[in-house]
């Protein structure tokens, strides 16, 4: 019963840093950074590209060789079908937040299955300087690292075909993502 207990509080206080780190996303309109308006040009070109749009498919096409440093473009590209690029910006940054938070939990917990705390640690770092200068890809490439590292430390004894297969799709992620964190 305790444990059960413990196990609720320390989930509510894991929320509430979460709710927290991403409450100030949403006091202002605009999130100024230096890369940006650049992330959100580039995912408008990709929706404008995937919509059809004439007029810009005169002037740009997708590249048909699979590079990195996209992820974050093509995710904001999806949600500006649906929410106009300035909350499309917010709800990619409130992912973002979340998923290395999620992450780096996920991470501890599998290098120390009996539970731990150390993971809190993380909610500082989420705001480095690279990601508040706009650095949306190098941020999130973390992300599908630290998921990367738990899912190896979860598996290392016993790695199958299907094990392979999830670590290469999350190491292909984290390419896609950034490649300097590869």
């Amino acid at each position: 019963m305790k444990q059960k207990i413990l196990k609720n509080i320390e989930l509510y206080i894991f929320l509430v840093f979460s709710l927290v780190a991403v409450y100030f996303f949403y006091e202002n309109k605009y999130i100024p950074s230096l890369d940006g308006p650049q992330h959100l040009y580039s995912a408008r070109l990709i929706t404008e590209l995937l919509q059809g749009n004439d007029f810009i498919s005169q002037y740009f096409r997708f590249n048909p060789v699979i590079v990195g440093n996209q992820t974050s473009l093509y995710i904001m590209a999806l949600l500006m079908f649906v929410f106009p690029a300035w909350i499309a910006e917010k709800l990619f940054l409130t992912l973002y937040v979340a998923g290395m938070g999620i992450s780096f939990r996920y991470f501890i917990r599998s290098v120390r299955p009996g539970g731990t705390w150390m993971y809190m640690l993380i909610f500082p770092f989420i705001f480095t300087s690279l990601f508040m200068l706009g650095y949306y890809n190098f941020s999130l490439a973390f992300v599908f690292l630290f998921f990367t590292l738990g899912y190896f430390k979860r598996t290392e004894n016993r790695i199958g075909t299907r094990q392979l297969i999830w670590l290469t799709l999350l190491t292909t992620l984290i390419y896609l993502s950034h490649a300097v964190v590869f």
